[in-house]
C-alpha cells in the first residue's frame, strides 16, 4: 500500500474520442459550464467514467481562485480532503520538489507554514501553500492528460441561451454563437448562471430554520462559533458587546434568531445595523447589497 499518507499518481488509460462538430453544435455526454476547480475535477472525472465531456469556460484561464492568488489553503482537517483535490495538492508537492521551483528563496529558508498545518507535509506528501501559476499549469496538466477540450472565453448568453426539453436542459448557447450539445449539462461556476439561466430555483441568504427544521439555520444570535465577530463595532456608536457577524448582518436589523436572511432574490443579502449617526465612521465600506463594518 505504501508508506503512510502516499497516493500514487492515478495514471489515466484513456481510448480516443470524438467531438463530433455538427450542424447542430459542439456535442457530448456531459457539458460544464465553468473553468473553477471544480470545473475541472468534473472534466477529469466524466473521462475516468469512459465519458465525453467539453469544458465551456467564460474565462480564458483554468482555476478560478486558486490560479488567481487563492494560493493559502484553509485545510483544517487534512484528512477530509480526498480524490481530486488531493491529487492537485499532491502535484504541488511533487513541484516544489524540484529545484527549480525555487528561483527567489532557498527552501532550506521556507517558513513552511500553513493554515494551522504544515505548509509542505513531507509524510502526506502533499503542499497546501502554492503560487497561482503553479496552480493553473496543474490545471492545463489534467486537460491535456484527460483530452479534454476547452473553449475559453464563451460566455453563455442568459437570456435566451439555454434550451429545454420536459424540464430538462438540452443545449446551451454562448454569445459567440456557438451552440453545445449534451446528455448532462454542469454548472461549475462561481455565480451559478447556467442554473439561474435554466430556471432552477434558489434561496438568496440562509432559510429560516423551520424552513427545513434545521437548529443551525438562519440567523443565529450569541453563538460564537469562532471569531469572527466585531469585537467592538465603533468607538462612536453605543453597540459596543461582542455579537456574531449574523446578528449584525440580518435583513432588516435586529431580526430574532432562527428566521431567514432574505425573503428574495430582489432584495439585499444582508445589511449592516443602523448607526445612531448620518455620518459613516471609518472601516465602514459598501458592497453590493452588504454593509458591513471592516475588522
Amino acid at each position: 500500500m505504501g508508506s503512510p499518507g502516499y497516493f500514487p499518481t492515478y495514471q489515466p488509460r484513456l481510448q480516443p474520442c470524438t467531438y463530433p462538430i455538427s450542424i447542430a453544435g459542439y456535442e457530448a455526454d456531459i457539458i460544464i459550464y465553468g473553468g473553477t476547480p471544480a470545473a475541472i475535477s468534473a472534466a477529469v472525472q466524466a473521462r475516468r467514467m469512459r465519458k465525453s465531456v467539453i469544458i465551456v469556460s467564460p474565462d480564458k484561464h483554468l482555476g478560478g481562485l486558486s490560479s488567481n492568488g487563492l494560493g493559502f489553503t484553509d485545510t483544517g482537517n487534512k484528512s477530509t480532503i480526498g480524490g481530486i483535490a488531493r491529487e492537485f495538492y499532491h502535484r504541488v508537492y511533487k513541484h516544489y520538489q524540484q529545484p527549480s521551483a525555487w528561483p527567489w528563496q532557498d527552501p532550506d529558508d521556507y517558513g513552511n507554514i500553513g493554515q494551522g498545518t504544515p505548509a509542505m507535509d513531507g509524510r502526506e506528501r502533499t503542499m497546501w501553500v502554492f503560487e497561482p501559476h503553479v496552480a493553473e499549469q496543474i490545471f492545463e496538466d489534467f486537460i491535456n492528460e484527460y483530452q479534454i477540450p476547452v473553449y475559453r472565453n464563451e460566455w453563455l448568453d442568459r437570456k435566451s441561451g439555454v434550451s429545454k426539453n420536459a424540464g430538462s436542459i438540452t443545449s446551451i448557447r454562448t454569445l459567440s454563437g456557438k451552440k453545445f450539445l449534451g446528455k448532462m449539462f454542469i454548472d461549475a461556476t462561481y455565480e451559478g448562471d447556467l442554473m439561474a439561466a435554466a430556471g432552477v430555483s434558489y434561496q438568496v441568504g440562509r432559510e429560516a430554520s423551520k424552513v427545513y427544521n434545521e437548529e443551525w439555520n438562519g440567523v443565529q444570535v450569541g453563538v460564537l462559533h469562532h471569531g469572527h465577530y466585531f469585537k467592538k463595532a465603533s468607538a462612536r456608536t453605543k453597540y459596543r458587546e461582542s455579537r456574531p457577524v449574523a446578528y449584525y448582518l440580518a435583513y432588516p436589523p435586529f431580526r430574532p434568531a432562527g428566521v431567514a436572511m432574505a425573503t428574495n432574490a430582489s432584495r439585499p443579502i444582508a445589511s449592516a445595523f443602523v448607526l445612531p449617526r448620518k455620518r459613516k465612521p471609518r472601516g465602514l465600506y459598501q458592497t453590493t447589497g452588504i454593509r458591513c463594518l471592516a475588522v
